[in-house]
């Protein structure tokens, strides 16, 4: 009886034993818990097994794999978490050739900061994606507004985390002596062309290949250069081919080739959303790309080539009135006037060189009436409904191009290497769009009767590589274009 207790002891042992260590010493995770928003850093180190920078793991945290794994040494690998759509505690799996260990709920992810972030989605267009210095790339994604937004509210919000830029983002060097970069619509294109020649190099022959997780099913769909009329019904609705070709990067990467230009079959932003059950929904550019074809473009703007009213009127309708109906809070940025931007300041500098003085006032009457038009009718058809709410983009960037913002020592302004605006003189930096996480933090305060911090702007601006210091650092005078 004696040695049948011993035999039922030493099997329990091997059954309860760590999985990871062979019972002597276990693997430490640092740190051991962390939020629910994912994409940081997470060091394990196991003293009894032995890992080879040629042979690297894949990593898995709960029902989601990690990126960017790295092994550090011999006993211990880093990899980048992306988060689960649950709190508690979760099993940690480490994989090497086909040979598993198992670490029995190692990992604690801790809840959201309120259950409004329960089930967070982001759709829009580039803004919303993040998008700096003309290129779509795993910096810009990391610290768009919305991935900053979830990240302070410790909120589930799965990326579609490239590996490289797309495509290679402006750079400090090309504007020297220059204010702005070269015409927008030609790097947009020259970075399909850049991706399609990198995937047809590939074993497999899909966008999957440029993403460093395709399977995961992800909350931040926006697109970069979406209409609201996109946002809707998909870009292959209107033979938009750059705009199916980013939705199917977003959120169907494993297309074949031969369909990365027409809308996926999952659908549009706008039924993704209504599938995923959302408790709360962000946007932070809705309408911008309605009004931007009148506005960049060569010589002076074009009000026929912004969105008619009617029809705009039409989408808005359907768009506010199918998001309330999912029961989230839906916060929407409004239209700030363009001007705010360093790429209409410097061109209307060109155009007024070009001795267009008289057309300079006729064209900015013409922007203002266009945003003004649009603006009202977003609010229009928003007052309806309780569960939408427009955060006032407009007023606080106003405010910032009139008299800048003190950011520690840096007072930072919307001008060109101002520190507000990335290099393409467009679209935000990482501590402007820190500025935007923290606008809607505020509006989602008020109206969820919260007391949420905001996003410190200090830390993100010293971590900035667009901070005028840095421009400066790096070759190029902050105060050559104000």
């Amino acid at each position: 009886m004696k040695r049948k207790i011993e035999h039922i002891l030493i099997l329990a042992g091997l059954f309860l034993a760590p999985a990871c260590g062979g019972g002597k010493e276990k693997c430490q995770l640092t740190p051991a818990e962390g939020s629910l928003a994912g994409y940081y850093q997470v060091t394990v180190t196991c003293p009894d097994r032995s890992f080879s920078s040629t042979q690297v793991p894949s990593v898995r945290f709960g029902e989601n794999f990690a990126v960017k794994i790295q092994v550090i040494d011999s006993h211990a690998i880093s990899a980048t978490v992306q988060g689960v759509p649950e709190p508690g505690k979760v099993d940690v799996s480490i994989d090497t050739d086909g040979s598993e260990q198992i670490l029995k709920a190692a990992f604690t992810y801790l809840p959201a900061a309120d259950p409004v972030f329960d089930r967070m989605f982001a759709i829009g267009a580039s803004w919303t994606m993040g998008v700096q210095s003309g290129s779509f790339s795993p910096e810009g994604q990391l610290n768009g507004p919305a991935a900053q937004f979830a990240r302070r509210v410790g909120a589930y919000f799965p990326l579609p985390l490239v590996k490289f830029a797309v495509p290679a983002p402006v750079q400090v060097a090309d504007l020297i002596g220059h204010c702005s970069p070269e015409d927008l619509v030609n790097i947009k294109l020259g970075g399909i062309e850049e991706v399609v020649s990198y995937v047809s190099r590939q074993n497999e022959i899909s966008l999957a290949v440029i993403r460093e997780d395709p399977d995961i099913q992800v909350q931040n769909l926006a697109i970069g250069g979406a209409k609201i009329h996109d946002v809707i019904y998909g870009g292959g609705a209107m033979k938009r081919i750059d705009i199916a070709f980013l939705e199917n990067l977003v959120y169907f990467p494993r297309a074949p080739l031969a369909k990365i230009f027409v809308t996926p079959e999952v659908g549009s932003q706008l039924d993704l959303v209504e599938a995923g059950h959302p408790t709360l929904v962000m946007i932070t550019d809705l309408f911008a790309n309605d009004l931007a074809p009148a506005v960049f473009k060569d010589g002076l703007a074009d009000p026929a080539l912004a969105t008619p009213l009617d029809s705009f009127r039409d989408d808005t309708r359907t768009l506010l009135s199918r998001l309330s109906a999912t029961g989230a809070e839906v916060f929407v940025g409004n239209l700030g006037h363009p001007i705010t931007l360093p790429w209409l300041k410097e061109k209307i500098k060109v155009l007024e060189h070009e001795g267009h003085i008289q057309e300079i006032d006729k064209m900015m009457a013409e922007i203002e009436t266009m945003v003004e038009q649009y603006t009202g009718i977003f609010a229009e058809e928003a007052s309806p409904y309780s569960n939408i709410h427009i955060v006032d983009l407009a007023s606080a960037f106003a405010e910032i191009d009139g008299n800048g913002l003190l950011v520690g020592s840096e007072t930072l302004t919307t001008r060109m290497f101002g520190g507000l605006i990335s290099l393409d003189g467009i679209h935000p930096s990482r501590t402007g769009y820190a500025l935007y996480a923290n606008l809607f933090l505020e509006s989602v305060n008020t109206v969820r009767g919260l007391d949420l911090p905001l996003v410190d702007l200090a830390p993100v601006l010293a971590d900035d590589p667009l901070s005028p210091s840095a421009i400066q650092a790096a070759g190029l005078d902050p105060d050559l274009c104000q």
